[in-house]
């Protein structure tokens, strides 16, 4: 068990930003700081993903420091409570493919703002719009019908947005817990179903 550390205390009346900072910029302050500011983070229920690779880096430190442990013998304490919840990948895909690629960008952009990437949140929302009005205009000016091609565009468009945002954003290896499907399953179905009625009603199918 590390010990408590003499900057608890100070940490308690930092804002919020100012404790991300002893977080981002570890190397410029004392390795206890960078501790007790990852660990305040976690009591104002902060979840950003780094945090508890923070407080393994730290800990490791000083335990070495100590002649506790080898580095190399380490693991790091993983807590339950610090893992995101968010919508599986390989989920999203399917939810855009088959409800459009702005449907399935939402979704995208949900899980980065849990992972507090509000900026590229709002730009995947952006681009999966965009995404989607480009099809939707190509489909309509030559007169494609509902078809598989459909399905098959929209594998690629998402496949787009999971290649060129996603995977450059999210570590290939990070941990986090499934996130409850039926909601988004739920809304998707209730959109979907005036134009599935629409589009057999007028016989789109079968031309």
């Amino acid at each position: 068990m590390i010990l408590e550390y003499e900057y608890s205390d100070k940490m308690l009346s930092k804002t919020v930003a100012e404790l991300y900072k002893y977080v981002d910029e570890k190397d410029r302050f004392q390795e206890g700081a960078v501790l007790a500011a990852a660990r305040e983070l976690l009591k104002r229920g902060e979840t950003r993903e780094d945090l508890s690779d923070v407080i393994y880096e730290m800990e490791v430190f000083f335990l070495e420091q100590k002649g506790i442990v080898d580095v190399e013998d380490a693991e790091p304490d993983v807590n339950e409570n610090n893992i995101p919840v968010i919508y599986h990948p390989r989920f999203i895909r399917i939810f855009g493919v088959l409800f459009s690629v702005f449907a399935g960008s939402i979704l995208m952009a949900m899980n980065l703002s849990r992972l507090h990437k509000e900026k590229m949140a709002r730009q995947t929302v952006l681009a999966g719009l965009a995404y989607s009005i480009v099809q939707g205009t190509i489909f309509y000016k030559f007169n494609i019908q509902v078809t598989g091609l459909t399905l098959i565009v929209s594998l690629i468009g998402m496949n787009v947005l999971e290649f060129f945002i996603w995977n450059k954003q999210v570590p290939v290896n990070m941990k986090f817990r499934n996130r409850n499907v039926w909601v988004p399953l739920l809304v998707g179905v209730l959109v979907l179903i005036p134009l599935v009625y629409y589009v057999v009603s007028t016989g789109g199918l079968l031309q």
